[in-house]
This record gives structure tokens, C-alpha cells and sequence, in this order.
């Protein structure tokens, strides 16, 4: 049977650990090598033990890389602060992955256009 409850819950805390994670980036860190990152997902699995966090990177693809590079070192300061900013006992192991959809979206979206004006 499906709790609506623990669903409404479990998605509350992906965005309250999203909205956390920005601000721990927008102001807490100051590792040079990371960029201007935006969160866009947090994806929290069912036993809350791991969540991936998936953001976008402005810059250049080596940029991204090495932003990407830069958060998974942090990964543990982000955690610690974290579950002090949740006041939890524990914050869930962070899994930082590049998001790549609107990358993807874009081309698609150019793929489009020049069929568009192909036909035309």
C-alpha cells in the first residue's frame, strides 16, 4: 500500500537538503575550483542513506570537470554541515553528478529547428 505521508515527507526533505546544499555552496566554500554551480535535483533514496545531487556548472565542459572534482572532494564538509543544518544525527553519503538535461534538451531542440526549416 502507498503512504502518501511518508512520500509528502520524503520529498519535503529532498528539497529542504537542495536548498541547503545551495547555500552551503553559495557562501561556504571557498575552494577557487569551484565555479557557479546551481543544484538542480537532489534524488534521495528510500532509506535516505544516499542522495545524488545533480547540478549544472557554467562554463566549460574541463570547468564542469573540475567543479564536479572539487564538490566530490568537499563531500564531506557539505555532509557534516549538512546534518548540522537539518540538526540530524546523520546526512545522507553525497553522490554529485553533472545534469546534463538541459544540454540534451537544447540540441534536441536544435535538431528541431533545422528540420523545421528543412521542410520548409
Amino acid at each position: 500500500m502507498f503512504d502518501r505521508g511518508a512520500q509528502h515527507h520524503h520529498d519535503r526533505l529532498e528539497d529542504t537538503v537542495r536548498e541547503e546544499i545551495t547555500a552551503l555552496l553559495e557562501g561556504g566554500l571557498a575552494d577557487p575550483r569551484i565555479g557557479l554551480v546551481t543544484v538542480n535535483v537532489v534524488e534521495l533514496m528510500p532509506k535516505g542513506k544516499t542522495a545524488h545531487v545533480y547540478v549544472t556548472v557554467l562554463g566549460s565542459e574541463a570547468e564542469a570537470e573540475e567543479t564536479l572534482a572539487a564538490l566530490r572532494a568537499a563531500k564531506g564538509y557539505i555532509r557534516h554541515e549538512l546534518a548540522l543544518r537539518l540538526q540530524a544525527r546523520k546526512a545522507p553519503d553525497l553522490m554529485f553528478h553533472l545534469d546534463r538535461s538541459d544540454i540534451i534538451t537544447k540540441k534536441l531542440e536544435a535538431v528541431r529547428e533545422r528540420e523545421k526549416r528543412k521542410r520548409s
